[in-house]
């Protein structure tokens, strides 16, 4: 028997302490997703690849933990790994498939997340080691002068800062691999069946994407005290500060013109507030049937003069807006998010990329596996001039009430 080890969850390791099952394996293991990677290697022998507390640059030049080969029973020797995860590794070209089948998966159709990672990323960290990070958000220093010489006294305004923090957890899914089907593949060399690693990879990705969008809100999950302003997971519908514009023309009786009218508005709420792009429209799978219909814009006296283009196409010769996209995770009925895609409003925090690990198995007939990876949107906020009344965040939440 194989399938679905549990649904997809979200861990915490908080202050060292760890939060949920995933977290307290984590912890076992001294937090080194890498103890729980048992590899039969070409010599035979059985390995575990650990950090050793460097970072190096992979083949997509992204900072990374350095690994380096332990021998498998020195682990279990020091009680840092269970004795089972002898008998259960696996080779070295198994876990390679898995891999693969997990990196494929991750970048099906998850629009937000992906264009964050495009955008912007923040990483060059080993995110095991940090519970969450610590941000400022600071008002404007003052204003500059002119003059001849430099001898007018400058403001020398201290600016004022409020302090955020970003917890990062870690988004995992489990699946159980049978006994025999290890077997056969360990002694016969036929492929491992990936598919169930990529099922689970598929899930880890969603819960992402719906953490990106807001979709599913955890801005409840937080860490940190009174000390900071802000100190959940924010998507583009729940980032406190984003500016709203709460008046956007349901689908009900759409007129094309008025959409566009809609959008052009979004921006210029962004630009009240300093925020001039370049800025991405995400449209609610609800809009999709619209934005595909024909542009009808001006009538003479002879009729509607004949369309060009798509709504869609209309949209996109805004200036300012460089992407106009569906997002599939985005259901929400008649919403649109207009996000400025630079690094003062957005960025995709990068921990751990997306491992496959193995833990005891609890029913002990085969092998138990988990997905797992620490990835986290930053939505930040700027303060707009020098007091800290106004603040705001370069994202624009379009409803209809």
């Amino acid at each position: 028997m194989f399938g679905f080890y549990d649904r997809v969850e979200v861990d915490y390791i908080v202050n060292g302490a760890a939060q949920g099952a995933m977290g307290d394996r984590l912890a076992a293991v001294e937090y080194d997703a890498g103890a729980l990677r048992p590899v039969i290697d070409g010599d035979g022998g059985k390995y575990v690849f650990m950090k050793t507390g460097h970072m190096v640059k992979n083949a997509a030049g992204r900072e990374v933990p350095e690994r380096e080969p332990v021998p498998l029973s020195r682990m279990i020797a020091n009680g840092l790994v269970p004795p089972i995860l002898n008998a259960s590794a696996l080779p070295y070209q198994a876990w390679q498939k898995i891999d693969q089948a997990v990196a494929r998966a991750t970048r099906d159709r998850l629009n937000a997340w992906n264009d964050l990672a495009a955008a912007n990323i923040y990483g060059g960290f080993d995110g095991m080691s940090v519970t969450g990070i610590i941000k400022d958000t600071m008002t404007d220093a003052g204003d500059a002068k002119v003059d001849m010489d430099t001898l007018s006294n400058d403001l020398n305004d201290a600016p004022l800062y409020t302090p955020d923090i970003l917890p990062l957890p870690i988004i995992h899914a489990g699946f159980h691999l049978s006994a025999r089907r290890l077997a056969v593949s360990r002694n016969s060399g036929m492929p491992l069946d990936t598919t169930l690693s990529e099922s689970c990879a598929r899930r880890c990705a969603e819960t992402l994407e719906k953490m990106t969008i807001g979709y599913t809100d955890f801005s409840g999950l937080t860490i940190g005290g009174s000390d900071f302003t802000n100190k959940g997971i924010y998507g583009f519908r729940t980032q406190p500060d984003r500016i709203t514009k709460s008046d956007v023309t349901a689908t009900a009786g759409f007129v094309a013109s008025t959409f566009v009218t809609d959008v052009i508005a979004m921006k210029e709420l962004a630009r009240a507030q300093k925020y001039f792009g370049p800025f991405n429209l995400y449209y609610s799978t609800g809009w999709d049937q619209y934005l595909a219909r024909d542009y009808y814009a001006t009538a003479t006296a002879a009729g509607v003069v004949a369309p060009t283009k798509t709504v869609l196409e209309r949209v996109q010769m805004i200036q300012g807006i460089s992407k106009v996209s569906i997002l599939d995770m985005f259901t929400n009925t008649d919403e649109l998010l207009l996000v400025q895609m630079n690094s003062d409003t957005v960025r995709a925090v990068m921990g751990m990329d997306w491992t496959t690990v193995q833990i005891p198995d609890p029913h002990g007939d085969g092998v138990a596996m988990r997905v797992m990876g620490i990835m986290v949107p930053d939505l930040r906020s700027q303060y707009v001039g020098q007091s800290i009344s106004s603040r705001k965040c370069g994202i624009v939440h379009g409803t209809t009430s």
